[in-house]
């Protein structure tokens, strides 16, 4: 009788350790699923930035076409001289937002890069704990069946040993009478 109890015991015990691990590994899952949209969220953010660096970088390309173009105009007409010289003026202006917007969006990149290098870290960390985790459940699984069968066949030594007593006292009873 003690060495079922004690086996129901360690039963119990592996049933709840089983259960406190799923409940880890269910949570292990849904933080999986955040860094993963997490991470699609910032490649988006990512390919989008690189597309709006390449639109700027065009756009700045052809203003400091505009720019030459308009220092060339310059050359050949002095009436056009102040007209030219505010052109140019936008222009450079234009050039140097352009300059910082692309200085701006190249900082957004490498930061984005970095976010997305430490979130792939985080990734590789969860599955190998839930590889580990997955290992360590199927080990409990196998001891909990290794258990049952303990106990199932106490069980059944406990039952003979009673059917014997019962088998006893009835040869006795029988003996007696």
């Amino acid at each position: 009788m003690e060495t079922v109890k004690n086996l129901t015991g360690q039963l119990r015990v592996q049933i709840s350790e089983i259960e406190v691990l799923k409940h880890n590994i269910e949570k292990e899952m849904k933080e999986n699923l955040q860094i993963n949209e997490r991470k699609s969220r910032i490649e988006n953010d990512y390919t989008n930035t690189t597309k709006q660096i390449a639109a700027e970088e065009e756009r700045l390309q052809t203003l400091s076409a505009e720019l030459n173009n308009q220092r060339m105009i310059i050359k050949f007409t002095e009436g056009d001289l102040n007209q030219a010289n505010t052109a140019n003026q936008e222009r450079e202006f234009e050039l140097n937002q352009i300059i910082k917007d692309i200085e701006k969006q190249t900082l957004l990149k490498v930061s984005l890069e970095d976010e997305i290098m430490n979130h792939l870290d985080e990734c590789d960390t969860n599955d190998k704990a839930a590889a580990h985790l997955s290992k360590f459940v199927r080990q409990l699984k196998e001891k909990c069946r290794q258990l049952e069968i303990k106990m199932l066949n106490a069980e059944n030594t406990d039952a003979k040993l009673l059917v014997e007593i019962e088998q006893l006292k009835g040869s006795n009873t029988a003996n007696i009478d």
